[in-house]
């Protein structure tokens, strides 16, 4: 498979499994061994991807993602992405919030005849946690705290004229 094509797979797939919800399309694109990796562990072939589908379906249902600055060749395509959703469904033991969430993630998949079978998929977690004001405000106090202490060390520190080596 070429770039152009590998595009057009993940481009699908984005549209008719996530964005539609459309779980009779996974087999189409995974293969029945593939391993998606992502910040809430491995996703395990076509049945462990329609349970994250059906999962964040279930939790925002006007989901919408969207990718930007995608790249790709004979094996491999990679974007960043937007995904924008209102929390109408229970988390664990978080309650509907209503609150309409958006985050950033990365995306790395490798493609083999036509499939995915391997994925990597980053996305901001505790962003997604502030928004849904699951963050107690102290953290970022404390976040604040060290980057301005960083910034004012660097401030005060000199730093040494390079010379190359002899």
């Amino acid at each position: 498979m070429g770039a152009t094509e590998n595009k057009r797979i993940i481009e699908q797939i984005m549209e008719e499994v996530w964005n539609r919800g459309d779980l009779d399309k996974v087999e189409e694109y995974i293969t029945d061994d593939s391993v998606e990796h992502n910040p809430y562990g491995e996703l395990a072939g076509p049945e462990g991807m329609r349970q994250f589908v059906t999962a964040i379906h279930q939790t925002y249902d006007d989901f919408r993602i969207v990718a930007h600055n995608m790249i790709a060749n004979d094996n491999f395509v990679s974007y960043n992405y937007t995904v924008e959703g209102t929390q109408t469904g229970s988390v664990g033991e978080l309650e509907p919030t209503e609150k309409t969430v958006e985050i950033q993630g990365v995306y790395l998949a490798r493609i083999e005849n036509g499939k995915i079978v391997e994925a990597w998929n980053q996305f901001d977690v505790m962003s997604l946690l502030s928004q849904l004001g699951q963050l107690p405000e102290q953290a970022f106090v404390k976040i604040r705290k060290a980057q301005v202490s960083r910034e004012e060390r660097s401030d005060q520190e000199q730093i040494p004229e390079h010379r190359p080596r002899a």
